[in-house]
Order: C-alpha cells, then sequence, then structure tokens
C-alpha cells in the first residue's frame, strides 16, 4: 500500500512519461506537442480556442467595468 505523498510523486512521474512518450511520437513536422495531441484525439482545437478567447475577453472586460466604476466613485468622493 503506498502512502498518499508517495501516490502524489508517483502520479506526476506517470504524467511526466506520457507527455515524454507523446513528444517522442509527434510528427517532425508538429512543434507543439498539446496541439498533436489534441488532434490525434480528435479535439477541435479550434473550436475550444474560439471559446477560451471568449471567456478571456469576457472576464477583461468585466475588470475593464469594474476599473471604471471603481475610477467614477474615487472622482465622485474627491470632487
Amino acid at each position: 500500500m503506498l502512502r498518499q505523498a508517495d501516490e502524489a510523486a508517483l502520479s506526476k512521474l506517470l504524467i511526466e512519461i506520457t507527455l515524454l512518450d507523446l513528444a517522442d511520437r509527434a510528427a517532425e513536422g508538429d512543434n507543439d506537442v498539446l496541439t498533436a495531441t489534441a488532434k490525434r484525439h480528435r479535439v477541435d482545437v479550434a473550436k475550444v480556442r474560439k471559446a477560451v478567447e471568449a471567456e478571456f475577453a469576457a472576464k477583461r472586460a468585466k475588470q475593464e467595468a469594474k476599473e471604471k466604476k471603481l475610477k467614477k466613485s474615487t472622482a465622485k468622493s474627491a470632487a
């Protein structure tokens, strides 16, 4: 039976071995191992990229709106 710390170390080792194996199997023309792996597992990379970009744009817009609101409230209190 493994201790919990040993399980974590073993998990990290298995992930590293898997990534190294995938990098070794990647085609010579592919510089991005993650993209090559996603294509191999039939993941729609463009769809995921668009979803992530939309999520970051929404977070950025929310942060900018929050900063504008903060600036307005500090301007009103200063006046």
